[in-house]
């Protein structure tokens, strides 16, 4: 605060102090105990003089008076100078609370520190505010950006008018008279309190919401109800599992499909469950298989190959020419030679 500043509010100060030396010492000095910081914190708002600020001080004296209740008849008080009073007494504790916690902030008052965060505090009023409006116009539940009609070129220009219309009030805010100072108080209110209900519900909405299975629309296998393997032979290979090349079982089509099957079939007195079967074991329907070998089609044995790939065939005797029997021997004494 320079020497000006200082200047300024002592002499307003003594006007003021001037206009009530009628009062008693005590209750003059209760009235003036908060005055020089509350004429400092009037200053460092805005530009203008104190007497543009506040007017003369013989009429802020005569305001002083009314918030008293000094002037009131012998009779108990109204409502109003009950409730001036009631905010006379307010405004003294919040400024010694005010006091009292700037030292911890590194600052004379907390409100000086706070007054360092205005530019911000503005920027979130406007937030706040293109908020407000973008659920009103559109009646969605509110989200992190304003999306008035569901439109973000319209959010995007909400949310600089807005932005920028709560910059332009915050400067000229000390300028403003009563009715349109409580009026931005108000409206100030409602966005704050909409602010902490949408932060709330956001919340919410984020913690309730579990991510769902992940569908890939080019993927040809969404749609498989059951796998039937065969071998080479073709022949139907019954209780197979499928791994990928990580041994992680593959999981396909709906293992109870035969059971639903069957209950739509023969009724569910009739039915005969296969849940002890182990899940994912296929195929699941083995009598619906799409291809069978004939019943009258010997299945061929299996073709063995020889190191040079070619198959192997049986070797079987090819005849040859036939060799003379032997001739029986006889019994007897050999013949003499002739």
């Amino acid at each position: 605060m320079n020497a000006a500043t200082q200047a300024e509010i002592t002499h307003y100060v003594e006007q003021v102090r001037a206009a009530l030396a009628d009062l008693p010492g005590p209750v003059r000095d209760e009235l003036l105990e908060d005055l020089p910081e509350h004429l400092a914190e009037v200053l460092a708002e805005g530009d203008g003089t104190l007497v543009d600020r506040l007017g003369d001080p013989t009429e802020y004296a005569a305001e002083l008076r009314t918030s008293a209740a000094l002037d009131a008849p012998a009779a108990a008080p109204g409502i109003g100078h009950r409730a001036a009073v009631a905010w006379r007494a307010t405004r003294d504790r919040l400024g010694r609370i005010d006091r009292r916690i700037g030292p911890v902030l590194g600052y004379g008052t907390a409100s000086e520190f706070l007054r360092l965060l205005r530019p911000g505090w503005w920027v979130l009023r406007g937030y706040l505010a293109a908020m407000l409006f973008s659920y009103l116009t559109s009646g969605n539940p509110p989200g992190i950006f304003p999306r008035p009609g569901g439109s973000v070129v319209i959010g995007l220009l909400a949310l600089g008018g807005f932005v920028a219309g709560s910059i332009w009030l915050g400067r000229r805010r000390p300028r403003l008279t009563s009715w349109p100072r409580w009026t931005l108080t108000v409206t100030t209110a409602i966005a704050v309190l909409f602010g902490m209900v949408a932060v709330v519900d956001i919340d919410r909405r984020s913690r309730s919401s579990t991510p769902g299975p992940v569908y890939y629309q080019n993927d040809p296998y969404l749609q498989v109800q059951d796998v039937y393997i065969y071998d080479g032979q073709g022949r139907l290979v019954e209780g197979a599992r499928l791994f990928d090349e990580n041994g992680q079982p593959i999981s396909l089509g709906d293992p109870y499909r035969c059971e639903q099957l069957d209950y739509s079939r023969q009724g569910v007195e009739e039915m005969s469950p296969r849940f002890d079967t182990p899940r994912y074991v296929y195929p699941f329907c083995p009598e619906q298989a799409p291809f069978t070998l004939p019943a009258s089609t010997p299945t061929p044995p299996p073709v063995q190959l020889a190191p040079s790939g070619l198959p192997l065939t049986p070797l079987t005797p090819t005849p040859g020419p036939s060799a003379p029997a032997a001739e029986p021997a006889v019994s007897g004494s050999p013949g003499t030679p002739d």
